[in-house]
C-alpha cells in the first residue's frame, strides 16, 4: 500500500480480493444474509397509519446500511471502522427490538432527541463564540426551540436496559460492549490494533486480524435484526428466510466457541 493516499490507493482493491478469497466461508454467508436481508427490505411494507410499524421499518434500514458499511470496511481491511459500524448495526438493531417488545419506545426516542435539542440550545445560548457567528434570525429560532421545550422531563436512551427488556442483553454484552472498548472508543485496546502484534512497530495499513469475528458479528446483529422484524411483521414470512441463515451462522461460529 503505498504511503501517499493510505487507504485511498487503487492497490487496496487486490488486498480486497485477497482477503475475501482466505475469508470466503465468511464473506459467502455475509453476502448470502445480506440478499434475504434486501428481499426482506422490499417485501416489508408498513401500514403508514402503524407507527410501530414505520418505526421498525426505518430502523431495520438503519440496520442494514450499518451491516453493508462494515462489510464493505472490512474487506478492504479497515477492521476498526468495521467494527465501530457494527457497533452502531448493533445498536440499531437493539433500537429495532424496543420497537417490538417496548409498547412506548417511539416516545423514549422522543424524549432523547428533545434533550438532546434543548441541550444543544442551552449550549449555543451559553457559548458566546458560538453565539458571535449566528444571525439574529437564528438565534431567534434557537431560543424558540429551547423554550418549547423547557420544564419537560427528558430522558436519553439507556441502551442496556431497552436491550434487556428486548431479550437482546446477550448480543448487549458480547458485541455492543466489546465493540465500545476495542474499536468504537479511544482505548488502549483500540490504540492496540495500530501495533504490531507484540508491540514492536507501529503499522498502518489493512489486516484481517479479527476479520472473520468481525463478519461473524455483523451478521450475527443483522438475523437479530431480522427476528425483531418479524416480531413487528409476523405475516411476513421473514422467519422462512431467518432460520436456515441461523443455522449456516451457528455451523461457521460452532468452531470459534
Amino acid at each position: 500500500m503505498t504511503t501517499e493516499q493510505g487507504f485511498l490507493t487503487s492497490a487496496i482493491a487486490e488486498w480486497t480480493e485477497e482477503a475475501k478469497e482466505r475469508h470466503k466461508s465468511w464473506f459467502d454467508l455475509a453476502s448470502e444474509v445480506n440478499r434475504e436481508s434486501m428481499a426482506v427490505y422490499d417485501s416489508v411494507i408498513p401500514d403508514p397509519r402503524n407507527n410501530r410499524q414505520l418505526l421498525g421499518k426505518l430502523l431495520y434500514l438503519r440496520t442494514l446500511q450499518s451491516f453493508q458499511g462494515a462489510i464493505l470496511l472490512a474487506e478492504r481491511g479497515m477492521i476498526p471502522e468495521a467494527r465501530t459500524l457494527v457497533r452502531s448495526c448493533a445498536e440499531s438493531a437493539i433500537a429495532l427490538g424496543g420497537a417490538a417488545s417496548i409498547g412506548d419506545f417511539h416516545m423514549q426516542l422522543q424524549s432523547a432527541h428533545d434533550r438532546h435539542r434543548r441541550t444543544l440550545g442551552t449550549w449555543i445560548e451559553s457559548d458566546q463564540d458560538t453565539a458571535e457567528l449566528l444571525t439574529e434570525g437564528q438565534k431567534r429560532v434557537v431560543g424558540q426551540e429551547k423554550s418549547s421545550l423547557e420544564g419537560q422531563t427528558l430522558q436519553g436512551i439507556n441502551w442496556e436496559g431497552v436491550a434487556r427488556n428486548s431479550r437482546m442483553d446477550l448480543m448487549y454484552n458480547c458485541v455492543y460492549r466489546v465493540l465500545s472498548g476495542d474499536s468504537a472508543h479511544v482505548t488502549m485496546l483500540a490504540l492496540d490494533r495500530h501495533l504490531q502484534e507484540g508491540g514492536a512497530k507501529i503499522v498502518f495499513g489493512p489486516t484481517d486480524r479479527d476479520l472473520p469475528e468481525t463478519l461473524s458479528m455483523a451478521t450475527n446483529v443483522l438475523l437479530h435484526a431480522l427476528l425483531k422484524l418479524h416480531e413487528i411483521f409476523p405475516e411476513s414470512g421473514i422467519d422462512s428466510r431467518l432460520q436456515p441463515l441461523t443455522n449456516k451462522w451457528e455451523g461457521l461460529a460452532e468452531p470459534r466457541r
